[in-house]
């Protein structure tokens, strides 16, 4: 996505440069979400202001990511219950439950 980096009139309150680092973040998240790096994408796309422009394509990412996660957690889960690694399974439900599981999906892990 490309955007225009010069200075705002005070409409917006971003200057080029917080924009830049806006876009940095988001294509760093990108990155990180496309090479399966859920935890670092979900750290850069934080760094992405509500005010950017990048803000609402960073959202969208957000949600991605948190599918992604969700995803990997559950299935970590599965796998330790079928190793009976209780602990792992307990840690990767409550990682799932930190990020707003739904009540549904960590009552058919806990069984």
């Amino acid at each position: 996505m490309e955007v225009n980096l010069e200075e705002c009139d005070g409409l917006g309150g971003f200057k080029a440069q917080d924009e830049a680092k806006a876009a940095s973040a988001y294509d760093a998240a990108q990155q990180a979400y496309a090479s399966g790096e859920y935890r670092k994408a979900l750290m850069r796309v934080g760094e992405v202001p509500n005010s950017s422009v990048y803000a609402n394509e960073a959202a969208q990412l957000r949600t991605q990511v948190q599918e992604g996660l969700l995803k990997s957690w559950e299935k970590k889960a599965q796998d330790a219950i079928v190793r009976r690694d209780w602990a792992g399974a307990r840690q990767a439900i409550d990682s799932m439950r930190t990020l707003g599981a739904s009540p549904s999906d960590v009552r058919l892990l806990e069984r």
